[in-house]
């Protein structure tokens, strides 16, 4: 897993590079939120998810890929619950990215 990531950055540099658009690290941000704030939201959004997957016993993946080729009616809930999650968070935090 490790090299898969790593080759990932390599592959981007070395892609930026050879169609000479340049590189630059940047971390994308709304106007009014520093780096550390969106680094902070970052961080945080991504102990949430690993703790519901934990807590699952499963990644958000498996279950709607799987589940929902199997027609499971717990999948089906899970992915109807989720997007309505995720739409109700996008309000909420959609104020961080209004430029």
């Amino acid at each position: 897993m490790a090299w898969m990531v790593f080759g990932l950055f390599i592959g981007a540099l070395l892609t930026s590079l050879w169609k000479n658009r340049g590189f630059r690290f940047a971390i994308e941000r709304g106007q009014g939120v520093s780096p550390v704030t969106r680094l902070v939201l970052a961080a945080g959004g991504g102990l949430l998810v690993g703790l519901g997957a934990a807590l699952a016993g499963g990644c958000t993946s498996s279950i709607g890929l799987t589940g929902s080729a199997l027609f499971s009616v717990a999948a089906l809930v899970f992915l109807g619950v989720f997007f309505v999650g995720g739409f109700a968070a996008s309000f909420f935090f959609g104020r961080f990215w209004r430029v």
